[in-house]
């Protein structure tokens, strides 16, 4: 056997869930991988298992003999193998077999087994309960957060289900760049195939609508049973059909006010629990699935797999409007409810045949084939070709691919370039993690350099500097500057004639670079940082066009202060001129807040804000996180005021959304903003943005105009210029 896996995840599958429906779909998938043994370390005892696991090799009880005097309890007694305990099975196993990686799901296993340092096997670790909570700075919050950065240093692949979450994930943890691919709920390619064979079916006069999955107060059963009620019962429009028999454990007394009502079938029919393979051959017969939530589960940024059953089986789900629902049913899909009232209508008129369901359906349709089982396998071996042979010793590479090094202490900025680049290149990737951009990473970043064809060199740093000085003859070196550098005395210890490509995001650094550091021209490229225009272009607020927006105020140079004697400006003609500034506060940076000069500066800007009567109530300092494209809705006006930038990306994202920019004079500026958003003085841009604000028309056309400028630094034209750089220096 070529490739050995051992799972734990942390589920008890006695309780059909959407947690024990992924551990089935996750070791059928693993089973499918090429030359691939699956085995799982069981947490709980199997008992009313409906099905047994599919593609397992071997299930490991903790009662099993090789276990003896391990301490581990025999689960019969309804105990669980926790984490803690999954780490001394681990090793105890190890001896016996040769496991190349183990699969876990889970925040708290995955450290566990990251902190494992006797362990051989490589960790995969599939992260679901990571949430933008973390982003706040409580003491709780730093601790998980810390947790979660050593998870993705130490985690050979990192997985999780949708690309919102994976940009929190990587904001968090900056390492999980390189290594995380998206894995949505896996749904049996069959499940497509039961819809094709009912789909022409005559549907009966009645609508049918099914509810299939647990008991608890937050999945909305009580407002499904009165709802239905209310809509008359067994005279409803809508025949209601219920399956499951698990209830959640509450201190509220949900079970006691629920139970007699499903018992009772008044107006719906309850099924009880059936099988996931026999509820999915039934779902196709019917017309709707229940699938609202109360609110407190909106922010999720997962979606259910029961969405996307009910979907590919041709049920239209009734569902919360949310930003993750919005991706895969779009903005005017007819059945969302966020209130008990939307709820009630949505479900009557779709009784009375007002919606049609076949084309409220026609949105999600390309979205749903990446939760094909066959295509999580696809991205599954995918992902783990791009690693291997590295953790396996002894294993011998195959032949014909080329290996990558990325080495550097800073990743955040490697997500697109690694999703949408060095993956399709095909490349064999590892990392050269370095604790700090002066020092620290040469000795793994030595192990790298002898066996990598390609060194990418994130940051011009000491990183940049070690790798030029010891690359290998034929091994092709990239180096990626960014700004940072300038305040550094490291780029000019790097050996520019063994550095193949040093890459910058603008003419005005490449100009820069060559006087400073008398580098040729001829190896410096420039390739501009890149944007998703679509995920950006979204509808702004009925207040926008007053809305002023800093993204990102520290250091000094951002110029906060120049942001606030703006609005000073602006609200003196027009009080409803209002600053939102999305930063990380000075008090989050150590080296910001124990900078004099840094400390002076805020204190003073702080100061004016409480002060001036103009500022007073009118500066919003909005979180610091990922949620960008909702921030900008609210945005009119983008500022880009800073002393010095190599390119600003903030001003890009804004202008992409729609925001107009406005931009201090400095070297450069005019190269990446239009010259006309380019001011000399604050008060020639108050005087624009006044003016424009009085011609509401006028105003729209120039939004528009902003989203068609940046489409020149949208992602897939860029990530093009990278494909066609490397491309060019493997082929020397």
């Amino acid at each position: 056997m070529g490739r050995k896996i051992l799972v734990y995840a942390p589920i008890n599958y006695n309780i059909v869930d959407g947690s024990s429906i992924w551990l089935q779909s996750i070791c059928r998938v693993l089973s499918r991988l090429p030359d691939t043994q699956v085995d799982l370390l069981a947490f709980a005892a199997p008992k009313d298992l409906f099905e047994p696991l599919p593609g397992l090799n071997r299930l490991w009880m903790p009662s099993h003999a090789i276990f003896t005097n391990s301490g581990f309890a025999s689960l019969a007694r309804g105990d669980v193998l926790q984490p803690k305990q999954a780490c001394d099975a681990l090793l105890i196993l190890e001896q016996l077999e040769d496991y190349d990686y183990i699969f876990v799901r889970g925040s708290e296993a995955a450290f566990e087994i990251a902190s494992l340092a006797e362990r051989r096997a490589a960790l995969i670790a599939y992260l679901t309960d990571v949430d933008d909570g973390l982003l706040w700075d409580t003491q709780k919050n730093l601790q998980q957060v810390k947790r979660l950065n050593h998870i993705a240093e130490t985690a050979r692949l990192l997985f999780c289900q949708t690309r919102s979450l994976g940009a929190l994930i990587e904001h968090l943890a900056p390492a999980a760049s390189t290594k995380l691919s998206y894995l949505p709920p896996m749904v049996p390619d069959e499940v497509f195939q039961n819809r094709s064979r009912v789909q022409d079916q005559p549907r009966k006069d009645r609508m049918r609508m099914l509810y299939a999955g647990k008991f608890a107060t937050e999945w909305a059963i009580e407002e499904m049973l009165q709802v239905q009620t209310e809509m008359g019962g067994d005279d409803s429009v809508i025949d209601l059909h219920v399956y499951g028999d698990k209830f959640n454990r509450s201190t509220d007394g949900f079970i006691d006010r629920v139970k007699p009502k499903l018992e009772a079938q008044n107006g719906f029919a309850w099924h009880g629990a059936v099988s996931r393979s026999e509820m999915l051959a039934l779902m196709p017969s019917f017309d709707l699935g229940y699938a609202y939530r109360h609110t407190s589960l909106e922010a999720s940024p997962e979606v259910s797999t029961k969405l996307i059953e009910y979907a590919a089986s041709g049920v239209a789900p009734v569902l919360n409007r949310t930003p993750t629902h919005e991706v895969y049913f779009g903005h005017d899909y007819p059945l969302y409810a966020n209130s008990y009232d939307e709820l009630r209508s949505v479900l009557t008129r779709a009784g009375k045949g007002e919606i049609d369901l076949a084309e409220a359906l026609e949105y999600v349709q390309p979205h749903l084939a990446p939760h094909k089982m066959s295509n999580a396998t696809t991205r599954i071996e995918q992902a783990l070709q791009r690693v291997e042979p590295f953790p396996v010793p002894g294993r011998t590479a195959p032949t014909g691919r080329r290996s990558l090094l990325i080495a550097g202490h800073d990743q955040k900025f490697m997500g697109d370039l690694m999703a949408n680049v060095l993956t399709k290149r095909d490349y064999r990737i590892n990392t050269a993690k370095w604790p700090r951009f002066q020092a620290g990473g040469e000795a793994v970043t030595d192990e790298g350099l002898k066996w990598a064809d390609t060194i990418f060199c994130e940051w011009a740093l000491a990183n940049a500097v070690h790798c030029s000085r010891n690359k290998q003859p034929g091994q092709k070196l990239i180096v990626r500057f960014h700004r940072f550098e300038l305040t550094t005395g490291l780029p000019q210890q790097i050996q520019i004639g063994n550095v193949d490509a040093m890459v910058t995001v603008s003419d005005h650094m490449a100009d820069h670079l060559v006087s400073a550091y008398e580098w040729p021209r001829d190896k410096i490229f420039v390739i501009p940082n890149s944007i998703d225009t679509k995920v950006l272009d979204r509808p702004k607020t009925a207040h926008a066009r007053f809305n002023l927006g800093v993204l990102g105020a520290l250091p000094k140079l951002k110029r906060l202060d120049l942001a606030a004697e703006l609005l000073i400006r602006l609200r003196q003609r027009d009080r409803r001129f209002m600053l939102h500034v999305k930063s990380k506060l000075p008090w989050d940076l150590p080296w910001t807040w124990n900078s004099p000069e840094q400390f002076r500066h805020y204190a003073q800007v702080f100061d004016m804000v409480r002060r001036n009567h103009h500022l007073r109530g009118a500066v919003h300092f909005d979180p610091h996180g990922p949620d960008v494209p909702q921030w900008f809705q609210k945005i009119g006006w983008i500022l880009s005021l800073s002393d010095v930038e190599s390119f600003h990306l903030a001003g890009i994202e804004g202008m992409a959304s729609g925001a107009v920019p406005v931009v201090a004079e400095r070297p450069g500026a005019d190269q990446i903003f239009p010259s006309q958003h380019v001011f000399a003085d604050l008060d020639k841009a108050a005087d624009y943005i006044t003016e424009k604000v009085s011609e509401p028309d006028t105003l729209q056309d120039l939004s528009v105009s902003m989203k068609n400028e940046v489409q020149m630094y949208d992602k897939e034209r860029v990530m093009g210029m990278w494909m066609q750089l490397l491309k060019d220096l493997d082929a020397i």
